[in-house]
């Protein structure tokens, strides 16, 4: 098997690059547009394959992120049309808003991801488990409550207490690092 060219190479580690950094705003995006996690990481998936399959038709001289979240739109559009749900919440005009929007707020959004990303480890199990159970297995209060084995208020007010706790964990931090809050 042959090794690519440096230059392939050089091309590969440049698609990956830019990958890790949009990833995570290309995710909150297709998120705000699909409810279930499982989907929205299949579709986070595709995506990422469309981004080398056609990273030879991206304009270097338009930001990455911007082509990516375009990318995404068509992705999000096929996932409602594959799967016979109605889109009518996120037509083409809600969907160009929405990636616009995201596309915007990107250079600002790093350092609150970088915060919540430190943030998150300081959380005790519990919480942690709460975490997976509502946002990766993508469970809602009632469903994580028979889970746990507890009433879905309990969840609601541990969820509450956590979000506020992580927001201000992140207000902190943003401050502590001299970042904008």
């Amino acid at each position: 098997m042959a090794l690519p060219d440096d230059t392939r190479i050089d091309a590969m580690k440049e698609i990956a690059r830019l990958w890790v950094s949009a990833q995570p705003m290309v995710l909150a995006y297709i998120r705000s547009c699909i409810d279930s996690y499982a989907d929205a990481e299949d579709v986070l998936q595709t995506v990422a394959q469309d981004v080398v399959v056609k990273y030879a038709q991206y304009d270097k001289a338009r930001p990455f992120v911007g082509w990516t979240l375009w990318l995404a739109k068509s992705r999000i559009i096929d996932h409602y049309r594959k799967s016979g749900r109605d889109r009518h919440r996120f037509g083409d005009e809600v969907l160009d808003r929405l990636s616009n929007a995201f596309e915007r707020i990107e250079p600002e959004a790093h350092p609150q991801q970088e915060a919540l990303s430190q943030c998150i480890k300081k959380l005790p199990e519990k919480s942690m488990q709460l975490l997976e159970l509502r946002y990766t297995d993508g469970l809602r209060p009632q469903e994580m409550a028979q889970s746990l084995g507890t009433s879905s208020g309990t969840v609601r007010v541990a969820l509450t207490r956590m979000r506020k706790a992580l927001a201000r964990c992140i207000e902190q931090w943003l401050r502590r690092e001299g970042k904008n809050a």
